[in-house]
Formats: structure tokens, sequence, C-alpha cells
């Protein structure tokens, strides 16, 4: 329905998280090592959570391609306001942290961190701006000003 390149580029990178999930949720192991031993840990025998956890990431990311309407928005424009502060916080604390500037912990994961700070948050954060990039410019009712 709506195919602003903001709201597909967002539903690309919420795809990929999604899928990631339902992958894992099923057995998968690519790319599993970049979540972190900690987190697979607490998700074993949880394989369903995962799944649905995907599911629930997939439906998000897809929705603002095929579901418009006020509260919509609303939900959309909260959805990318945490996945930008989510995103934006943990990339810049998880690579302040690789660069050696912040402390690491004592369950220190060096591929986790790669992981999060590289790839998974980095992607939450583009999903969030992505979002909220596309939601201010398929505004209705908008007035521009020029200088």
């Amino acid at each position: 329905m709506r195919t602003h390149p903001a709201f597909l580029t967002a539903a690309v990178a919420g795809l990929f998280q999604g899928a990631a999930s339902v992958y894992w949720g099923l057995g998968g192991k690519w790319l599993l090592e970049t979540v972190g031993e900690q987190v697979t840990g607490q998700l074993e025998g949880l394989g369903w959570a995962v799944i649905t956890v995907g599911a629930v990431k997939i439906v998000f990311a897809l929705s603002p391609l095929l579901v418009d309407g006020h509260w919509w928005r609303v939900l959309y424009w909260l959805g990318a306001a945490v996945l930008m502060l989510w995103g934006g916080v943990n990339t810049v604390v998880i690579n302040l942290v690789l660069a050696g500037v912040l402390p690491r912990g004592e369950n220190y994961d060096h591929v986790a961190m790669i992981g999060h700070g590289w790839l998974w948050d980095p992607l939450f954060l583009l999903w969030g701006l992505a979002l909220a990039v596309g939601l201010s410019a398929t505004r209705q009712g908008q007035t521009r000003h020029q200088l």
C-alpha cells in the first residue's frame, strides 16, 4: 500500500531481525554467537518464545507498509522511538566498550559485543530511524515552509 523508500528500508531491517529470531527459535545456529552465550543460555528450550518474538518483529516491520490510520501512526511513532532509543544507546555504549573507553564486565563476550555493536543494535537504530523518516514524510496536512 505505502511504498515510501523509508518504509521499505524499515521493513527490510525489521524483517532481517524477525527472520533471525524465527530461524534461531527453530534451532538454527548461524550468527547465534553474535547474540551472546548469556542470552542464548537463558532461552534454551524456549524456541517457541523466540519464534513468537520473531513473528512480532515481522508483523511490526511489515505493518507500516500495509496499515495506516491515526492510531496506527501513534503506535508506529512509539515503536520508532523505542527502536531508536534501544538501538542508539546500545550501539554507542557497546562501541565505547569495544574501544576500551568503558570497562568490560566480568562476563565480557567479544563476539557478542561485536554482533550487538556492529549488527543487531545498529539494525534496530536503522529500523527506527527509517520508520520515523517514513512517518514524517507521509504526514497528512503537512505544510512546508520555504526559507
